[in-house]
């Protein structure tokens, strides 16, 4: 019962997270989308740069 009644005090006395900004499921996709394309253009760029290094090139697997 003492659990319960501390519990109760403890959800009194919490207050809701503010809004900062309102964020819609358009902008969250398109998000998504942006950092996708970035990552990709990373794994290319990385991916010629080991395939022009004669040191590195062995560790592409090629199908």
């Amino acid at each position: 019962m003492k659990r319960r009644c501390l519990l109760q005090a403890e959800e009194a006395a919490c207050k809701n997270i503010p809004k900062i900004r309102y964020v819609t499921q358009d902008m969250v996709e398109r998000n998504f989308l942006h950092i996708r394309a970035d990552i990709q253009k990373v794994v290319n760029a990385e991916y010629i740069h080991i395939m022009n290094d004669s040191e590195l090139a062995h560790l592409i697997i090629k199908k």
